[in-house]
């Protein structure tokens, strides 16, 4: 289960933002990382640090727009929550998000410093890739429900 409270001595490297881009409802986008990245290999939702004075849902469009090409409007965002996690690199705070994207909206133009692939696949397809940890939750979390856990 994703942490909606701080772990006890939890001391974040920075705070993120991220987003499940839903295509045409029954599919998702995702993204493989670098083998140079600490999660070498392993498939992502486009995300990444929030910059000073941004706010988590303006990073989650940037990203979405820095790491796939595609823009969206940030009135298509749909918060999901805040969490806190750890990964061997590092605490994280945590903003996730979800959109949907009109299939005719998408032309995917992966940032090659960041990602070698991507995947647009039948939602239920996603949990056979090797996501990165907790991200079969945040799926499970962005399909059922529409309501925010926090804030």
């Amino acid at each position: 289960m994703l942490p909606i409270t701080p772990p006890q001595y939890f001391s974040p490297k920075a705070e993120v933002a991220a987003v499940i881009p839903f295509i045409n409802e029954d599919k998702a986008l995702i993204l493989q990382r670098l083998p140079s990245h600490p999660q070498a290999n392993m498939w992502v939702i486009p995300g990444g640090k929030i910059l000073p004075g941004e706010t988590p849902s303006h990073a989650a469009v940037r990203e979405l727009r820095e790491e796939t090409g595609i823009e969206i409007d940030l009135k298509s965002l749909i918060y999901l929550g805040k969490f806190y996690v750890r990964y061997p690199n590092g605490d994280f705070t945590f903003y996730l998000f979800k959109t949907y994207i009109s299939s005719k909206q998408v032309e995917v133009k992966i940032s090659e410093r960041e990602h070698q692939a991507y995947c647009i696949c039948p939602v239920q397809e996603v949990y056979t890739f090797a996501l990165t940890p907790g991200l079969d939750e945040c799926f499970e979390l962005a399909l059922k429900s529409d309501v925010p856990l926090l804030e």
